[in-house]
């Protein structure tokens, strides 16, 4: 309803920038619509564009070309929203973050995953285990 609606436009104007899933590929593949403002975004979401379902990522600047987003930092806008308005501030990604994921892909991992798989939490540093 109206109060859904409210929590998804709250958060989308709350990150600087918004990179939505805009479609797979048949390959499996899928494809960010770039980096629009929040309020495009919401925009987007008052014209039907966008939906709860949408999977997007929240961003404090716009990311250029070449910077690989794994596929688990792109959560359901409706998702995000609950938490966001439930107190769990969302932290929109900076190209810092970004980079540090490109260079050490452990840090987009699950937590409990990376527990399995490296005991101590990775940093960038450090690298994948041998």
């Amino acid at each position: 309803g109206a109060a859904l609606v409210a929590a998804f436009r709250q958060l989308l104007e709350s990150c600087p920038f918004v990179a939505p899933v805009t479609h797979f590929t048949q390959a499996g593949t899928w494809k960010l619509a770039g980096s629009l403002t929040g309020a495009a975004a919401a925009q987007q979401l008052d014209a039907g564009k966008l939906h709860g379902f949408t999977p997007m990522l929240g961003l404090q600047q716009t990311v250029p070309r070449g910077i690989w987003v794994p596929t688990s930092l792109c959560l359901p806008l409706a998702a995000v929203a609950h938490a966001h308005a439930n107190g769990n501030r969302y932290r929109p990604l900076s190209l810092a973050d970004m980079q540090a994921v490109n260079a050490n892909v452990l840090l987009a991992a699950p937590p409990k995953l990376l527990a399995i798989a490296h005991p101590s939490p990775p940093t960038a540093r450090q690298g994948p285990p041998p």
